[in-house]
C-alpha cells in the first residue's frame, strides 16, 4: 500500500490519541519546514478521508453516540507497524524525516523501537561521514559550501543526541516494564 507522508504523520498522531480534524491540523503546523506541515485543513480533511476509506481510522464516537474525532484502526496499527519496519525507512532514510514517524514508535515492540533508532542512528552516522569528507574536499574559498555542509552536520549531531535520550527513555521504560512484571 502506498502511503503518502502526510497520512503516515497522520496515522502517527492517532496512534497516541484520538483527535479532531482541527487537533490534527495543529499538530501538521508544529514545524513549517517539513513537507507535510503547513497543510490547509481541507488537504489534511482529504488525508483523513482516504484513510477512512482504506479502513485504517474510524470516526470516534462521544457517549451520545456523536462523531468526535478519529482514531485509529487495528488495521491501521498494522499497515503503521509493517511501514516502520527497517528496510522500508532505509529506502527513504534522507526523503522521510524521523519526527514525521517517532509519534509512531509505539506501535512497535520494544526491540522494534530499538531497531528503528539503531537503524536511524547508523544512517545519521554514514550522512555524517558523508558531509565530513565533502566538507574535507572544498576549496578554502568555498565559503557557502561549508556553511551548509556545517549546518547540516550540526542538524546529523543534534538528531544523534536525540536519539541517545529517545533510547535511555526507552531503556527506562523497559527496567520500569520488568519491575511492573516481577511484582506479585
Amino acid at each position: 500500500m502506498q502511503m503518502s507522508d502526510e497520512a503516515l504523520f497522520v496515522l502517527g498522531c492517532l496512534s497516541q490519541h484520538t483527535l479532531s480534524l482541527q487537533e490534527i491540523s495543529a499538530h501538521m503546523h508544529l514545524d513549517g519546514d517539513s513537507p507535510w506541515t503547513n497543510l490547509e485543513q481541507n488537504r489534511v480533511a482529504h488525508v483523513l478521508h482516504y484513510l477512512r476509506i482504506e479502513h485504517l481510522i474510524e470516526w470516534a464516537l462521544d457517549a451520545q453516540g456523536r462523531r468526535c474525532g478519529y482514531q485509529i484502526t487495528e488495521s491501521g496499527r498494522e499497515v503503521l507497524a509493517q511501514w516502520l519496519q527497517i528496510p522500508r525507512i532505509t529506502e527513504r532514510t534522507f526523503i522521510l524525516s524521523f519526527d514525521l514517524i517517532v509519534n509512531a514508535l509505539g506501535v512497535l515492540s520494544l526491540d522494534g523501537r530499538r531497531q528503528l533508532i539503531d537503524q536511524r542512528r547508523a544512517a545519521l552516522i554514514s550522512r555524517r561521514e558523508q558531509y565530513k569528507s565533502t566538507n574535507n574536499n572544498l576549496h578554502a574559498n568555498q565559503v557557502t559550501h561549508q556553511a551548509i555542509l556545517q549546518h547540516h552536520l550540526a542538524c546529523l549531531q543534534a538528531e544523534l543526541n536525540w536519539l541517545d535520550q529517545l533510547e535511555i527513555d526507552l531503556s527506562s521504560f523497559d527496567t520500569q516494564e520488568t519491575i511492573n512484571k516481577e511484582k506479585p
